[in-house]
């Protein structure tokens, strides 16, 4: 789902980490493929997407769950950039995880929303793995920014 605004709700009190796509990594199969600039991450490649990985660090969350609202530019008019944010334990077992995808080429930027299941007790270490499709003529599809709110 592709909103251009992040919703709230009245009332409720909201604690976030912002991240900038300039801290997410490739694959290291794909790092000839990816850059970076002001826009964040980006893949560079014509002909293939590449793969980044980014993290952070999490508690566990209230009662209203946690989502993940990423903000991306997707320039790729035949594919979209689709992510999957996971929460895993200190033993690496999985507390939560979600996937979903930029559904329309715009050109401009966009959010991507993430919504994480609840989870028992305790922290949980936060990854987000972003597929890029390739650069068009239109430009290439980045990753700016994403933030955890609980």
């Amino acid at each position: 789902m592709a909103l251009g605004a992040t919703a709230t709700i009245p009332g409720a009190a909201f604690a976030s980490s912002l991240h900038q796509g300039i801290e997410c990594n490739p694959i290291q199969t794909d790092a000839a493929k990816v850059d970076y600039n002001d826009y964040g991450v980006h893949n560079t490649s014509m002909s293939a997407s590449a793969q980044v990985w980014c993290g952070g660090a999490t508690t566990a969350p209230t009662s209203q769950g946690r989502y993940v609202d990423i903000r991306v530019y997707d320039r790729n008019p035949s594919s979209d950039i689709c992510c999957t944010a996971r929460v895993q334990d200190v033993n690496g077992g999985t507390l939560s995880s979600a996937v979903n995808c930029s559904n329309s080429y715009a050109g401009g930027p966009m959010h991507i929303l993430l919504h994480l299941a609840t989870w028992s007790s305790g922290d949980g270490l936060f990854s987000l793995q972003c597929t890029l499709p390739p650069a068009t003529s239109q430009g290439v599809s980045h990753v700016v920014s994403y933030r955890i709110v609980d």
